[in-house]
């Protein structure tokens, strides 16, 4: 799989998932995760791509 994905690993699934709620609000062009490669586009964006996955 490429493109925007969440880790393969939580703890905390649904923590994870609000977490990803706030990320999407943050108004930005770039997403830049710890792990993974970066991306161009809005947060939202990337969180829809993840959600679709």
């Amino acid at each position: 799989m490429t493109g925007a994905q969440p880790a393969p690993f939580t703890d905390a699934p649904d923590e994870a998932r609000d977490s990803l709620a706030r990320l999407a609000q943050i108004p930005a062009s770039w997403v830049l995760p710890g792990h993974g490669a970066p991306w161009q586009g809005s947060p939202q964006a990337a969180v829809e791509a993840i959600l679709a996955g």
